[in-house]
């Protein structure tokens, strides 16, 4: 009760959302990689696959942009990270992840066959945007997934977040659907996926 009081208080917009729950929506998208345009050749842009030790020790000047890439290591125990380099800085990076990855998340959004991945957790550091890497790191990731025999790779993203569905489509993703993540009232701890997509 003593909560309710305080949140009453200071923070009326989380004391609503605790009392009526919540409803995230966020797109997905999809493409069949055998369907995938080839990957762009940038002059000055390079892609590659970013190690364990690599990953740890970045130097981007951004510290919660090194930490985020720290704690994906840490929560899936190996390094999935694809890293764009412009003229030898590094820019921005994506992580392609197969199913036993998808499947730590929590929530699950994703279901995955053992022949699907997903690209996700795509950053272009500040300094960099506006440039097109967005496209050219999912362009490489399309690829890289077609080498490795995945047949399908899924995007996701907020609703709300409209530039990153625009990258998504320009690299030729499809919209596959969408999922709802459902917070019910009085239970923040616990959440439910509607998946609505194919």
């Amino acid at each position: 009760m003593a909560i309710a009081a305080e949140l009453l208080r200071n923070d009326r917009g989380k004391l609503w959302h605790i009392l009526t729950g919540d409803v995230q929506i966020m797109k997905v998208y999809a493409l069949d990689t055998r369907t995938a345009r080839p990957p762009l050749v940038v002059p000055g842009m390079q892609f590659r696959y970013l190690d364990d030790v690599e990953l740890r020790d970045i130097e981007t000047g951004d510290e919660e942009f090194r930490q985020k890439q720290i704690e994906r290591l840490a929560r899936f125990g190996r390094s999935y990270a694809y890293g764009v380099y412009c003229e030898g800085v590094l820019a921005h990076i994506s992580w392609l992840l197969p199913p036993c990855a998808v499947h730590i998340e929590e929530p699950r959004i994703l279901q995955l066959n053992p022949d699907e991945a997903e690209i996700t957790a795509c950053e272009t550091l500040p300094a960099f945007r506006g440039r097109g890497i967005y496209g050219f790191a999912i362009r490489q990731l399309l690829e890289v997934a077609r080498t490795q025999r995945v047949s399908r790779v899924y995007m996701k993203t907020m609703s709300s977040n409209v530039s990153s569905q625009s990258g998504i489509a320009k690299a030729g993703l499809k919209n596959a659907g969408r999922a709802l993540i459902v917070t019910p009232p009085l239970n923040l701890a616990r959440q439910f996926v509607l998946r609505l997509y194919s």
